[in-house]
């Protein structure tokens, strides 16, 4: 496939398409795709996103994983989490009912990892798909690469992401001991689940953090379905 920038639309075949598992590495501290969409209106609101019916999205969530293949993500957070991390928080868990499997992970412990500090997603650990955004977390376009060495790379990332991650329903609920995490109108309490001190933090450092030049976010399946 092509190396230079093209639109998601190029690739949204692939969420189809792919025979095992597809994997997303999420590091921004917001979207502007969430900001802008209707869902982030109704939850600003107050409404429970998590709820909500199945959109285009979750349905081929639902459809690729009823044939055993895996949807896979690692969010990074922050302490305390931002607006657009609560918002992912909340409207996660809709997407982990219908089939995905959500992991959120301390941006302090991603840096220990070395994990890289831009987004991407891994489809059948043989192809690396980057998403480019502007300053103001716009995405511009995709950046695919099926080069031997940057999948490597990929995949040891989201072995060590995977390893050290907690999932959505534990994080969302685990106790802070008295901390607060959210810094915007739905600020909630949530939690890290521990993990053995005597597992080996597996090193990244060698996956380049060019984030200025190849940041990731996925607009999944079509444009109509950029805030999941």
């Amino acid at each position: 496939m092509a190396t230079e920038m093209v639109p998601f639309t190029a690739i949204a075949s692939l969420f189809r398409e792919f025979r095992h598992t597809v994997f997303r590495l999420e590091t921004r501290r917001g979207y502007a795709s969430d900001r802008n969409s209707p869902k982030w209106a109704r939850w600003k609101s107050g409404a429970d996103i998590a709820t909500e019916p199945d959109n285009a999205w979750r349905e081929n969530v639902r459809a690729q994983t009823a044939e055993g293949k895996r949807f896979e993500r690692v969010r990074l957070v922050d302490q305390p989490l931002t607006e657009g991390q609560e918002f992912l928080l909340d409207s996660g868990l809709g997407n982990v009912a219908a089939g995905e499997d959500i992991r959120n992970l301390p941006r302090t412990q991603a840096d220990r990892l070395g994990l890289p500090d831009h987004d991407f997603w891994l489809f059948d650990s043989r192809l690396v798909a980057r998403f480019v955004f502007d300053e103001d977390d716009t995405t511009l376009g995709v950046v695919v690469s099926e080069d031997p060495a940057e999948v490597a790379l990929a995949c040891q990332a989201r072995d060590a992401a995977w390893h050290h991650a907690t999932r959505t329903a534990d994080f969302a609920k685990a106790p802070t001991g008295g901390s607060r995490y959210g810094s915007g109108t739905r600020a909630r309490s949530s939690g890290l689940a521990g993990h053995s001190p005597g597992l080996a933090a597996t090193s990244t450092a060698g996956f380049s953090r060019r984030s200025d030049q190849f940041d990731v976010r996925s607009t999944p399946i079509s444009t109509a379905l950029r805030s999941q």
